[in-house]
């Protein structure tokens, strides 16, 4: 086994401790079968590639679950080479959380994704909801993709959106992608960042933008492949798997250990 060492004596890369080690909020990975299923009640399991997903469960322990109780609304299980998502169609496919579950005032997301061209302009891969329905400003948070820009991340944190359009994201790669709120380590200034990007394990940009923490006037869903209650933003790729914080990311190792995670569950 190998890896670097950390200063808390974690293994930063596959076949370490793994996301446990710093106690995420969600944890949704779609190499672990015994985390799908073809209902929502979660008791038909799926066994192969292309069968759909009704249900995606929560690793954290938290109970923070996906589900999709519209058949056609569905995204599909697919695996190849060992290598394992979920594939949102960009058309009608998406999921939602329960009300309230992701209404963090501090979050972090580590997600690997692929952008596939085609789908609508900006594509939402995980969200919280502003509202109960899709109307503007549409999110608390959110990680989005953007088809005719590159890649977008959006911080809409009371309202006010971020983006950044990195080369390395473009539809057809796959991406690791780390966003930061409120309070993110940032290594180079030694110091906590409001707002913080990393996409393949490098710093792209911080920036503060919006009021944080984070607030939630009303208690809202979470969505994942399309605005919240599936109304537009449809997200068209691939999903492989997303890390959840709940807290302010406050060390370095956090960020290695779980984004070594991330990579690692890529092609």
């Amino acid at each position: 086994m190998s890896g670097r060492v950390g200063h808390r004596g974690l293994l930063l890369a596959a076949g370490g401790p793994g996301p446990a080690a710093y106690n995420p909020a969600g944890w949704y990975d779609a190499d672990d079968l015994t985390t799908l299923f073809q209902d929502t009640a979660g008791t038909v399991p799926v066994t192969a590639d292309g069968q759909s997903v009704a249900r995606w469960n929560d690793k954290s322990g938290n109970g923070r679950h996906w589900t999709q109780a519209t058949a056609a609304n569905r995204p599909t299980y697919r695996t190849l080479g060992g290598k394992s998502w979920l594939e949102f169609d960009g058309v009608n496919d998406w999921m939602v959380g329960a009300t309230g579950m992701l209404a963090l005032a501090n979050v972090a997301v580590f997600a690997g994704i692929r952008c596939i061209a085609g789908g609508t302009d900006f594509g939402t891969v995980i969200g919280h909801g502003q509202a109960a329905t899709h109307v503007s400003p549409f999110y608390r948070w959110s990680l989005q993709t953007r088809n005719t820009s590159g890649f977008t991340i959006s911080f809409h944190s009371n309202g006010t959106r971020f983006d950044n359009n990195p080369a390395a994201a473009a539809a057809g790669n796959d991406v690791a992608v780390t966003i930061g709120y409120a309070s993110f380590w940032n290594a180079a200034a030694s110091n906590q960042a409001r707002n913080f990007v990393r996409i393949n394990r490098a710093t792209y940009s911080t920036g503060s933008t919006g009021a944080v923490p984070i607030t939630y006037p009303n208690s809202n869903p979470s969505s994942l492949g399309a605005q919240v209650d599936g109304g537009g933003d449809r997200f068209k790729g691939r999903v492989y798997s997303i890390l959840v914080a709940g807290a302010p990311v406050t060390a370095q190792d956090w960020i290695d250990n779980w984004e070594s995670w991330i990579v690692g569950k890529m092609p």
